[in-house]
């Protein structure tokens, strides 16, 4: 990386994004089927706590896959918070 940038520091700057609302298309950097394995995994222990969902996961997961996919997870559970909140009752 050209201007000496971590992965990780990437990664940070990407899932902040989609925790602030950003919508990231992260099917370019995590495969579809993973991000239905960590899906699966943040809601089955309910919980984002990176070692948590990686402990469930596994070894063959990294942070930074899972750092981008609870940042998409977080972004549309916020997004769908927000719809309902706007929603008629």
């Amino acid at each position: 990386i050209e201007r000496g940038l971590r992965l990780s520091t990437i990664t940070d700057h990407l899932e902040r994004l989609m925790q602030g609302g950003q919508n990231i298309d992260i099917d370019k950097l995590v495969s579809p089927e993973r991000q239905g394995v960590s899906r699966d995994a943040i809601a089955a222990i309910d919980s984002t706590s990176l070692r948590d969902i990686r402990d469930r996961l596994g070894e063959t997961y990294d942070y930074n896959e899972i750092r981008l996919v609870r940042g998409d997870w977080e972004r549309q559970k916020a997004a769908i918070a927000k719809d309902s909140e706007s929603s008629p009752v």
